[in-house]
């Protein structure tokens, strides 16, 4: 019989090493996680600083649309710009090239071209 129980007593021990084994892996993976844990946090911050940027683009963006539309409202103009008081689009060859148009808009710019 204390043959047996020696035996048995030998499996337990050998039961317990290989726990002692896992929970060290335990540990290593805990580990790994803190310092996850810690690279996200780095990038919350980032983020935060990200968004506060944006937020602040935002804010200025709105300004600038209210200060337009007050200019515009002072000037009378109210709504888009006319068809006819708009630039045509240059010629698709002309943008291609990276040239201007050659042909005067409603203002006579691009005159100067024309005459080349």
């Amino acid at each position: 019989m204390d043959a047996r129980f020696d035996a048995v007593d030998k499996r337990f021990d050998a039961v317990d090493k290989r726990f002692e084994a896992v929970d060290k892996r335990f540990d290593t993976v805990d580990k790994r996680f803190d310092g996850v844990d810690k690279r996200f946090d780095g990038v919350d911050r980032r983020f935060d600083g990200v968004n506060k940027r944006i937020d602040g683009l935002d804010t200025r963006l709105r300004r600038a649309q209210i200060d337009i539309g007050e200019i515009r409202g002072h000037l009378g103009l109210l709504g888009p710009a006319p068809a006819e008081h708009r630039a045509p689009p240059p010629p698709a060859d002309a943008a291609a090239r990276g040239s201007a148009s050659a042909t005067p808009d409603a203002h006579g710019r691009g005159a100067e071209l024309a005459d080349r």
